[in-house]
């Protein structure tokens, strides 16, 4: 779940579970153990997809309903709704850049062309929809939480659209790709969410993170204070592979991605960034030098420009699925555009929301 401020807590939950990263609102990531199950990971930083990462949601043909199942997510719905969103949209600048250069691989890996539809998963303020749809014929961008989404529906056009959904459960309409950047780590059933996006038909492309002690969007304060590992299962590429084999997808590839990013201004501005998440407070409880190693870790990646820092996510393909067989429902017509069945909430990160 989205802790408030940066870099996340870990929190671990009853029973079994992948552990999945959540999106510290603003910011860097923390360890959940999945209730019963698998981990959600909610992008923070630039868990960015211009999105906050933000939760899956899924969407009918553009001007066409929503038929929702019901939320699965409801905490996160929750959480993206109120006080996370409002500290994320804070920090929408930073997320920007900390993603500007990864994004550029899920685009060429998403191949989009002219005629095409797009399913942007976890959509957040709809950064990458905007950006598919100077090319594509329709964009759908999903979405859990409000705040975001009306940000996005700003740049809202003839061509793209921006709707809440969940798309772990609800029926899709077909797409020929499926998009995320940092927004599908947010699945409370990754098996059964990537199945749902299966039946869309159309080819994958996604952006998840790295472990959390490589990936220095995250790594520097967790290092520096002594963070302990933190299991991830997005982090895992066989994980990755097995999660997506299970759903029904073929010629699943996984690419490491590194990118230098710039996190922030100066030391002081991530320090003071780094600061606001649980986790790092909770590291620095009783450490008198907290801050001083947090500078320190900053200060040798200071520029003239600003702090930079080593990006690192994976990029996740597999090609154009066939329908599963009486497993696809159409779109639904009527109602009105973007509903869910429970009075409007959501699901990223993913949202991504977006992230």
């Amino acid at each position: 779940m989205p802790v408030s401020g940066g870099f996340a807590g870990v929190v671990l939950g009853v029973g079994r579970g992948f552990a999945g990263v959540v999106l510290g609102v603003g910011g860097f990531a923390s360890a959940v153990l999945g209730v019963g199950g698998f981990a959600s990971a909610v992008p923070g930083l630039g868990w960015l997809c211009g999105h906050r990462g933000g939760f899956v949601g899924a969407v009918t043909a553009v001007g066409r309903s929503l038929r929702s199942r019901g939320m699965v997510n409801e905490r996160q719905a929750e959480r993206w709704n109120g006080e996370s969103a409002r500290r994320w949209l804070a920090s929408r600048e930073r997320h920007a850049a900390v993603r500007e250069r990864l994004l550029p691989h899920l685009y060429r890996a998403a191949a989009v062309r002219p005629g095409e539809r797009v399913l942007d998963v976890g959509c957040g303020c709809g950064d990458t929809s905007v950006a598919l749809a100077r090319t594509a014929r329709e964009v759908v961008g999903i979405d859990i939480s409000e705040p975001l989404l009306r940000e996005a529906r700003r740049a809202e056009a003839g061509n793209v659209r921006f709707v809440r959904g969940d798309a772990q459960v609800d029926p899709l309409g077909a797409f020929d790709v499926v998009v995320s950047s940092f927004g599908v780590m947010f699945f409370d059933d990754p098996v059964a969410a990537f199945r749902n996006l299966r039946r869309t038909g159309g080819r994958l492309a996604f952006l998840c993170w790295q472990d959390a002690l490589v990936n220095e969007v995250f790594a520097l304060p967790l290092r520096a204070l002594g963070a302990p590992p933190a299991e991830d299962p997005f982090a895992d590429p066989v994980w990755i592979r097995q999660t997506l084999t299970s759903a029904g997808y073929h010629g699943v590839r996984v690419q490491a991605l590194h990118e230098p990013a710039r996190l922030g201004d100066d030391v002081a501005d991530v320090t003071a960034y780094a600061m606001e998440s649980t986790l790092v407070r909770d590291l620095a409880a009783g450490n008198a030098r907290a801050r001083s190693l947090i500078e320190a870790a900053f200060a040798e990646r200071q520029r003239p420009d600003g702090v930079w820092i080593e990006a690192a996510a994976y990029l996740v393909t597999a090609p154009r699925q066939g329908r599963d067989a009486g497993g696809w429902s159409a779109p639904i017509r009527g109602g009105p555009r973007g509903a869910t069945g429970r009075g409007s909430a959501r699901s990223g990160p993913a949202g991504g929301r977006g992230r």
